[in-house]
């Protein structure tokens, strides 16, 4: 997309409830990702001269892992509407301008939007977080181990709480990120090495709503696990 839009959105995302959005690249427009989806994992987005990232004005909550944001506007806009919650993951922000600009809730006012960053990289003097009103809520700094606004716990309201999370070997990657596994292409299979669920002899799977197909569906997992093929 032109890097200085005022109108192209990259992906937009409207209502329903999204799994997920990985392994992609944005580059310019006037905003990256538009969702207002209930909840979604974006991981692995790399988001290049966007004016605004990744923008949302409904929904729950969402999660942003991996995502870098490179010479963009905003990083994460959240701050019209009921975006909900965001928790930002082992990311990083890059030549741009604050990181996030959410709505300012209270203890006892609206709380829908909350934020949690936890393992944040930011090279700028950009504030990290704004509010609505662009006022600073997190100023810059080069590492955010966990920075949280809203409830960290039931009942505790945290207005802009900075905490140190452990963070168990065990999960970690190479790079001291959380580890995350791609998703199969399954490019490298075989066509013989498919099994069409729908055509399996002696197994009958109907696929129409209203039969259940539970045995026939199971017997063919095991028979494709044993064979190691893919159902």
């Amino acid at each position: 997309m032109p890097d200085n839009s005022n109108g192209h959105i990259g992906i937009f995302l409207q209502a329903g409830s999204t799994i997920a959005v990985t392994d992609t690249y944005i580059q310019g427009g006037v905003i990256g990702i538009q969702n207002t989806n209930q909840q979604c994992n974006f991981k692995n987005i790399y988001f290049k001269n966007c004016r605004t990232a990744y923008a949302s004005n409904g929904g729950f909550t969402a999660l942003l892992q991996k995502v870098t944001f490179d010479t963009c506007g905003f990083g994460i806009d959240i701050s019209g509407g009921n975006a909900g919650n965001v928790v930002l993951l082992d990311s990083t922000s890059t030549n741009s301008g604050a990181t996030i600009k959410f709505r300012e809730s209270s203890p006892v006012g609206n709380r829908n939007n909350q934020v949690v960053i936890q393992n944040l990289k930011h090279d700028t003097t950009n504030p990290i977080a704004i509010n609505q009103d662009n006022a600073a809520k997190l100023a810059a700094a080069s590492v955010i181990d966990t920075w949280v606004w809203g409830n960290a716990v039931p009942g505790q309201f945290q207005s802009g709480t900075s905490y140190v999370t452990p963070r168990p070997a065990a999960l970690l990657a190479s790079d001291g990120t959380f580890f995350t596994k791609d998703a199969p292409t399954y490019a490298n299979y075989d066509l013989d090495q498919f099994i069409n669920v729908k055509s399996v002899p002696g197994f009958p799977v109907n696929g129409d709503g209203s039969t259940d197909d539970f045995a026939s569906l199971n017997a063919i997992l095991q028979q494709a696990a044993q064979n190691c093929k893919i159902a």
